[in-house]
């Protein structure tokens, strides 16, 4: 009821039925991604003038991006629009500087809201505050709300701080932005509630390096208006990441505590879905911080679907092959969607959970003999299990139940 609230009947859209309908976005043809960049003093943020050069840059060539590994690139590769731009090059049209304007707000948002409407199979947001009093006009409000139904939407950082001039993206993203104390070093720790869900593991692979649950760096880390009791109740909002309020600084009439989500995702049930993180401020975030560039890269594949509409082999090394039998290396014991993989052998190791088309599903790391790896949520079927340590590499097949 909800969503049949706030969302208007996608059939008063009129999409392009036949250009949605030319294959799979990253199998068939590539994903299409668009971003609107701010316009104006009243969008001014710090990513403003670097964000979209460095999304078109990572999206270019991925895996030459510095997003860890684990990456999944798409076969067909990706399209990528930012507004203000001159047409169809992706790039800046050349009107920006310092902070001034980019273009007329008018011409910007229309030629933004067309694009949606005729092809793009991704829309980002990035900062853009108030934006509700950019985009007054009724039809293209329909038309942006329609498209985070049914496609695919990124939100980042300010986006959430709408001033209330805009119900349906403050009720998308879950919340609005508060306030934010001074810029600092805090903690950022994957959110364990829904680790089990595949979207979940999807959208943090590889987020962190070493496969580490936490890492830090500076950042404006934002605080919501609602409680993150109260976010986590949103309709099929689940949280990827929470921040780790411990530490901080100037936060006193701030805290949301223990209980501080800071990205999640949201797979609706008319078929959209949106991906929203706080980080995004600072021009070294968007440049060189692994955390946020692979969050968001993951997030522009699960909103795009590609996640569930290809099974894409990942490059993996395989390195030395261990002697004699893969049983004296490892022990399984698999249960009802889980396995246990326990390494016999001293030293470190790397257990990977693979496909049988040789993609990885879940990787863990340690030290030791006897050493026990856990893996939940796990569909019934066939998988791989391999394991890298000190005499080599090693393969054995299991099926789940």
């Amino acid at each position: 009821m909800l969503f049949k609230k706030i969302f208007f009947s996608v059939a008063l859209l009129g999409f392009a039925a036949s250009v949605w309908a030319q294959g799979k976005p990253g199998i068939d043809r590539p994903i299409r991604v668009a971003m609107f960049r701010g316009t104006g003093n009243t969008y001014w943020h710090t990513n403003i003038h670097t964000s979209h050069t460095v999304m078109a840059t990572m999206l270019a060539d991925p895996a030459a991006a510095g997003l860890g590994d684990s990456l999944v690139v798409p076969t067909a590769g990706f399209y990528f629009r930012t507004m203000p731009t001159a047409a169809g090059t992706g790039g800046p049209d050349g009107t920006c500087g310092g902070q001034s304007t980019c273009g007329p707000d008018a011409a910007a948002i229309s030629a933004f809201v067309a694009y949606l409407q005729d092809s793009a199979d991704v829309m980002i947001l990035s900062s853009v505050v108030n934006f509700g009093t950019r985009v007054t006009n009724a039809t293209q409000r329909d038309a942006i709300a329609n498209f985070w139904t049914t496609k695919g939407y990124v939100g980042i950082h300010a986006i959430s701080d709408s001033k209330g001039t805009w119900g349906p993206l403050d009720t998308i993203h879950g919340t609005q932005f508060n306030n934010h104390p001074a810029e600092q070093v805090a903690k950022l720790r994957l959110d364990s509630v829904y680790q089990t869900d595949s979207s979940w593991m999807f959208l943090n692979k590889a987020v962190f390096s070493g496969g580490n649950s936490d890492s830090s760096f500076i950042e404006e880390w934002f605080f919501f208006t609602n409680s993150g009791a109260q976010i986590r109740a949103r309709p099929f909002l689940k949280p990827t990441q929470k921040l780790i309020e411990t530490g901080m600084t100037g936060i006193q009439n701030l805290a949301m505590g223990e209980n501080h989500p800071h990205s999640w995702f949201r797979a609706l049930p008319t078929g959209g879905r949106t991906f929203y993180t706080g980080m995004g401020h600072r021009t070294n975030v968007w440049q060189g911080t692994r955390a946020f560039r692979r969050t968001i890269y993951n997030a522009i594949l699960w909103t795009a679907k590609y996640d569930s509409l290809s099974k894409v082999p990942v490059a993996i090394n395989p390195g030395r092959k261990a002697p004699g039998a893969a049983t004296q290396y490892s022990r399984l014991a698999a249960g009802q969607g889980m396995l246990t993989v326990t390494t016999i052998q001293p030293g470190s190791h790397k257990v990977e959970l693979l496909g049988v088309d040789g993609s990885r599903i879940a990787m863990q790391q340690g030290t030791g003999a006897e050493r026990a790896y856990n893996f939940t949520g796990l569909r019934a079927g066939v998988y791989a299990v391999a394991v890298t340590g000190p005499a080599g590499r090693s393969h054995r097949l299991v099926t789940i139940q």
